[in-house]
This record gives structure tokens, sequence and C-alpha cells, in this order.
């Protein structure tokens, strides 16, 4: 299966998309039923749309992925 990478979509494409998707952030923003957490997560996740994720081998993993370091029994 071939991947698609950031840098092959055309900038005005994901400019669109992006702008959407940070619109909806901004929105659940607005909630009064969120915790001070969650809030959180989302202003983190606001700040993100349009970078480039960068995963190292450093890096914590995220909540709720999933590990294949240890063997199941």
């Amino acid at each position: 299966m071939p991947f698609i990478r950031r840098h092959e979509i055309d900038p005005a494409l994901r400019h669109k998309f992006e702008g959407a998707h940070k619109a909806r952030l901004r929105q659940a923003l607005l909630d009064p039923g969120l915790s001070a957490s969650q809030r959180v997560a989302i202003k983190q996740e606001l700040d993100q749309v349009g970078k480039p994720k960068i995963y190292s081998a450093d890096s914590a993993p995220r909540a709720g992925s999933v590990s294949f370091d240890k063997e199941v029994a």
C-alpha cells in the first residue's frame, strides 16, 4: 500500500481542511462542560494543526497507543 506524504498534498487543499479542523476545535473549546484537562488537550491539539508530526524513539507514547514490547501469553 503506498503512503501519501504531507508534502505531496496540494497546500491549498491541505489548508482548507486544516482550517475546518481548527474551527471544529475552537468550537469544542466553547463547551462549558469541559474539564481542565480536556481543555488543555484541545488547546495542544489546536497548536499542532498544520505542523508536521515528529516521531522519535525518545518520545512518550500517546494515550491509547498499543505497545508490542511484551510477548502475549
